[in-house]
């Protein structure tokens, strides 16, 4: 990850510049979009992509529960970390069925901790998104396998078709000629079926690996 973008949103600004300076001992490019107010916490929702939120309880405007609820109604996979003095384990209960990733009191020793969590936090989420997009990929290349292998299938009915209308020609020809028709026919065949049974390992093997 390059630059990290964090809505700070805290209307204490003692405690925004501390949460910021830990930060930035913690992150080398870090940009942080401070929020104090309503009217600047929904304009910068509408304008940034943020990747992670710092929130804490108590405002004069609204409460940690009701951001943590309109940032994960509006991107559920934002990460939150509420980092307040005035809550208490009911709210961090409440907090955390809703998703909330961590949860910190508000202390003196705790603001390096809370860059920490940010870290970890942000790592979690990078992973989630690698797995996620290998399992797009995976998903796209069992697809593809699929049709590769419905394909085949066409295709080697296709094959056998004719085969058996040969076969059926090679009756009103000289012996000699039946025999090899009927020979090379039948080499043909053989080759197919066995072909046929590496399709049929395919599938049973595409669909092991689909469950």
């Amino acid at each position: 990850m390059s630059k990290i973008k964090i809505l700070l949103i805290d209307d204490d600004s003692n405690d925004r510049l501390l949460i910021i300076r830990h930060l930035k001992r913690e992150f080398q490019d870090v940009e942080i979009t401070q929020i104090i107010n309503e009217s600047e916490f929904y304009s910068a929702l509408e304008k940034e992509n943020f990747n992670c939120v710092i929130t804490d309880y108590v405002f004069y405007w609204s409460d940690g529960l009701s951001i943590l609820r309109t940032i994960k109604k509006l991107d559920p996979n934002m990460p939150v970390i509420m980092f307040t003095g005035t809550g208490d384990e009911e709210v961090a209960v409440k907090a955390m069925k809703t998703e909330l990733d961590d949860y910190i009191i508000k202390k003196p020793k705790h603001f390096q901790r809370l860059a920490v969590s940010v870290k970890k936090t942000l790592e979690r989420y990078e992973e989630k998104k690698r797995l996620k997009e290998i399992e797009i990929e995976k998903k796209q290349a069992f697809d593809q396998l699929r049709k590769n292998l419905e394909a085949f299938s066409i295709l080697i009915d296709e094959i056998r078709n004719p085969l058996t209308i040969i076969l059926g020609l090679a009756e009103f020809c000289k012996e000699d000629c039946a025999k090899t028709i009927t020979k090379n026919v039948i080499f043909i065949e053989e080759a197919i079926r066995k072909i046929d049974d590496r399709y049929l390992e395919s599938i049973i093997t595409w669909n092991l690996l689909q469950k």
